[in-house]
């Protein structure tokens, strides 16, 4: 390939990476109940999503090697530090996929980060929302009920958006509604990028 088309090539695909913020995730999901799945965290205890039903639950899907999650974690630990918002049945949880416990606690020590990690060892809950890349984030109502899926850092703004939501979605009451499980034959297998 000459140099010239493959410098603009690339100058246009750094372009529209660069552009890039907050999308939305897989629509497909979206007002669906949420696949339910079953972590054990960094500091060895066992979460599973349908025993939170009645809670609003904040999912963050990360890896450490991903520079927009290590920017937008710090985020998600405001969220899991406020009285008000975890009061009022607010759960947080930083899945973290496919890295060894060791690196993950490391990162987490490193970036004074102290919030509930669940391990996803196998990648099988990423796969189960349809994680498109890094950072992903799941916001589910009380009824089981994904509300909204954003993929991308969204910065200080992005931030207050997803705080206006949590707190509409704390305002809501639980109505039932039946999560999915999680099996091989509904999981979707493709790779998940990082948004940069």
């Amino acid at each position: 390939m000459p140099l010239l088309p493959t410098f603009v090539f690339f100058s246009l695909a750094l372009a529209a990476t660069s552009a890039s913020t907050t999308q939305s995730g897989p629509k497909g999901l979206e007002s669906q109940p949420a696949p339910d799945f079953a972590l054990t965290t960094l500091s060895g205890e066992q979460v599973k999503l349908s025993s939170l039903r009645g809670k609003v639950v904040l999912i963050n899907f990360w890896v450490s090697w991903s520079a927009p999650c290590k920017v937008e974690l710090p985020y998600f630990q405001q969220f899991s530090g406020d009285k008000e918002l975890i009061g009022n049945g607010l759960i947080v949880l930083a899945i973290n996929q496919r890295e060894p416990r060791e690196k993950v606690r490391d990162f987490l020590a490193r970036n004074n980060l102290t919030l509930a990690v669940p391990l996803d060892s196998d990648g099988a809950v990423s796969n189960s929302f349809q994680v498109p890349g890094f950072p992903t984030t799941v916001l589910i109502g009380r009824d089981g009920i994904i509300r909204k899926i954003i993929f991308g850092y969204g910065g200080d703004d992005g931030a207050k958006e997803l705080r206006a939501m949590i707190e509409d979605a704390l305002k809501s009451p639980a109505t039932p509604a039946t999560m999915t499980t999680a099996t091989p034959a509904t999981m979707t297998t493709a790779t998940p990028t990082t948004q940069s």
